[in-house]
């Protein structure tokens, strides 16, 4: 990454030879999934070549398309367009899609506040049909609903993003009330992450900040 994107891409621990939180950090920001396949891998460290070429050319697609369904669900939020929502949702084939979708799709603001793309949705779209079409097409992608939260099937069972503490440490909200969280404590999923300081939101959707260093992603 530090050879494809520059030393600035991890400014803070550069190339340690740890999976931490500023890789995944890094990778999201640039719009790749956090888990690293041979295919992925080959894209990030070759620089010239076919391959390099072919790869290329697939990611700036792949990207693409995750950027235009993302800002057609924004657009369709802003616009209060259900079908416009609909329409978007369609164009996502499956579990891998839906990560890329979300990445960039929470990278910009609804109003004053970054929310991930369940979230954005069904906020909007609220009334009791609205949200039976949108929850189809959840289904439809691979989403799981337990009662209470939507979360991804297929990642060995774990929440897209789930943050959990690594060491004891404080979390505090936007009016700066703070609370004191043990190590090993699931804070819930991430938002945004900027100046050593991660912005997550809980299952009941609270937004919340703690400390980049101080979390890692659910195993």
């Amino acid at each position: 990454m530090i050879k494809k994107y520059g030393a600035s891409i991890l400014p803070r621990y550069g190339a340690d030879g740890g999976f931490g939180t500023e890789t995944v950090n890094a990778l999201i920001a640039k719009g790749l999934p956090t888990t690293i396949t041979s295919e992925i891998f080959t894209q990030l460290v070759l620089s010239s070549g076919s391959s390099s070429s072919s790869s290329s050319s697939g990611s700036s697609s792949s990207s693409s398309s995750a950027s235009s369904v993302a800002s057609s669900l924004h657009s369709a939020i802003t616009s209060d367009s259900i079908s416009k929502a609909i329409s978007a949702l369609k164009k996502i084939k499956g579990i891998s899609g839906y990560s890329a979708v979300n990445s960039i799709f929470k990278k910009t603001r609804i109003g004053f506040v970054r929310k991930t793309m369940v979230t954005g949705l069904l906020d909007r779209f609220n009334s009791t049909s609205e949200k039976k079409q949108i929850n189809q097409q959840f289904y439809r992608i691979g989403l799981k609903y337990d009662g209470s939260k939507w979360s991804l099937s297929g990642i060995e069972g774990t929440l897209l993003d789930q943050l959990v503490t690594i060491e004891p440490t404080k979390i505090w909200d936007k009016t700066g009330r703070s609370l004191q969280v043990p190590k090993a404590t699931i804070l819930g999923e991430f938002l945004d992450a900027n100046n050593g300081v991660t912005e997550f939101e809980t299952l009941d959707r609270r937004r919340l900040y703690v400390k980049t260093t101080s979390i890692s992603y659910v195993p």
